[in-house]
């Protein structure tokens, strides 16, 4: 992750990281990337989602309140 943030010039703040497990949510923390956990709750998260289109509501979200 961190490779391709210094590659393109992106801020950990701009970026997410959507996975499923322990190891997605350590390697975002170790990026300094917020962390979405897809269809699981037993992870700590920035947020919870369960479905794609979940997934484009927070992006279009993070989009407009950033913009």
């Amino acid at each position: 992750v961190e490779k391709i943030l210094n590659e393109f010039s992106i801020e950990p703040s701009m970026t997410i990281f959507v996975g499923d497990s322990e190891v997605d949510r350590q390697t975002a923390l170790s990026s300094g990337v917020k962390f979405v956990a897809y269809k699981t709750k037993d992870l700590p998260a920035d947020r919870f989602i369960d479905d794609h289109r979940a997934l484009l509501n927070f992006l279009s979200n993070e989009t407009h309140s950033q913009g």
